[in-house]
């Protein structure tokens, strides 16, 4: 049988995981988002409300361990009511929503990068309708008229 001691361990150890996951989240997406193509725009929307849910997760976790950490000071159980139940339940389900919005976010940016290299492969000449090049040293021009009709007379 598991006392209300543990219940708040393992309460206080779900909401530590919820912060860290989200801030994480945060972080990682945040890191490749100027790779990620800006069209369309839509995908990038999807980011940022997920980012708005994740901060949402991390301010109601923070809330929920204060009202715990008061409630074990001073002897009671009054965080399993009011305020910090419903900060509970805000922090478990825009994590839920923001993990959601991720997901869809980043299989519409994988299918959009994909997309575009698709087509752009497929609007590419082919190589033997591309312009000869004649390397020089270091250069590499692309002959003028000029330079293939020979000397002028």
């Amino acid at each position: 049988m598991t006392t209300q001691s543990d219940a708040h361990e393992v309460f206080l150890e779900w909401l530590r995981q919820l912060i860290t996951l989200s801030s994480g989240i945060i972080a990682f997406s945040g890191t490749f988002v100027p790779l990620v193509s800006t069209e369309p725009r839509w995908p990038l929307l999807l980011l940022g409300v997920s980012w708005l849910l994740f901060i949402a997760t991390i301010v109601s976790c923070l809330e929920v361990v204060s009202a715990i950490t008061f409630s074990r000071i001073h002897n009671n159980d009054s965080w399993t009511k009011g305020t910090a139940h419903n900060m509970a339940l805000i922090a478990k389900w825009s994590f839920i929503s923001g993990i959601t919005l991720f997901v869809i976010f980043a299989a519409a940016s994988l299918y959009t990068i994909t997309t575009n290299s698709a087509h752009a492969a497929a609007t590419q000449a082919p190589i033997s309708e591309t312009p000869t090049a004649q390397m020089i040293g270091n250069d590499v021009t692309t002959p003028t008229a000029a330079s293939t009709a020979g000397p002028t007379p």
